[in-house]
């Protein structure tokens, strides 16, 4: 099954993920705001979910998750699988909390050098 994966990848960009967020930036009702977060949305227009990818800077595929249905078994190999997603993955700011400082400087030299190498492709 296809679900709304937005909460998450809003609260690893660093906002707060609540309902107020969908509100206030994409102009949605309350109560498909609340939809949304929860995942429990069955359609996005494609200008909002368009308007969405550019501000959060990532694809669609970023926010859907892909649930495997136990009725409906897929090969390993189904394309659908590479959408399918880690709760644990996405949340970065918890991690790093548990980390000592010196071990945050060296991620930190690691994005920058990393966000230069995709700036400046070989």
């Amino acid at each position: 099954m296809l679900k709304f994966h937005i909460k998450p990848l809003i609260k690893a960009k660093g906002f707060k993920a609540n309902t107020q967020f969908l509100k206030s930036r994409y102009g949605f009702s309350h109560y498909n705001s609340v939809k949304l977060m929860n995942g429990d949305a069955r359609t996005l227009n494609l200008d909002l979910l368009e308007t969405m990818c550019i501000n959060l800077n990532c694809t669609p595929n970023d926010l859907i998750n892909y649930t495997p249905d136990p009725k409906l078994i897929l090969p390993p190999d189904h394309e659908l699988h590479k959408i399918k997603k880690s709760d644990s993955l996405w949340n970065p700011i918890e991690h790093l909390k548990m980390l000592a400082p010196e071990d945050i400087n060296e991620i930190t030299k690691f994005i920058q050098e990393y966000k230069q190498k995709k700036a400046n492709p070989s």
